[in-house]
């Protein structure tokens, strides 16, 4: 893995970038790309209008994978903001209760944005 590439992610809060295998935080968000190329990809949660998530990543080709972890510990309603580039944006509201602050949740963004959550 070349720090160049798979690493070039920047935040406009305390959140991290982690692989897979070192998951610790209960909410992520998990993105793949099943392109031929790699690409940057902005993601943005908010809740109440308020920014609470703020992150470029930069994914690999062929099956690079990338996991965020925003660092939502609070109940409510959130909206997730996808951007590959000015025209590509897709948004996605999901809600946390207690059940997913207490099991887990997982967003997964490849082809399209799926809600996941851990049992």
């Amino acid at each position: 893995m070349r720090e160049d590439q798979s690493n070039r992610t920047t935040s406009a809060n305390r959140a991290s970038t982690r692989t897979a295998a070192d998951s610790t935080d209960r909410i992520e968000i998990v993105v793949i790309n099943s392109r031929q190329t790699s690409f940057d990809v902005n993601l943005t949660v908010t809740s109440e209008q308020e920014q609470v998530f703020r992150q470029t990543a930069h994914v690999g080709a062929n099956g690079g994978k990338e996991v965020l972890s925003p660092d939502i510990n609070e109940q409510g309603i959130y909206e997730l903001t996808v951007t590959l580039s000015d025209e590509d944006k897709h948004t996605r509201r999901f809600s946390i209760g207690e059940e997913q602050l207490r099991n887990g949740f997982g967003i997964e963004i490849g082809e399209e944005i799926r809600l996941l959550v851990e049992e």
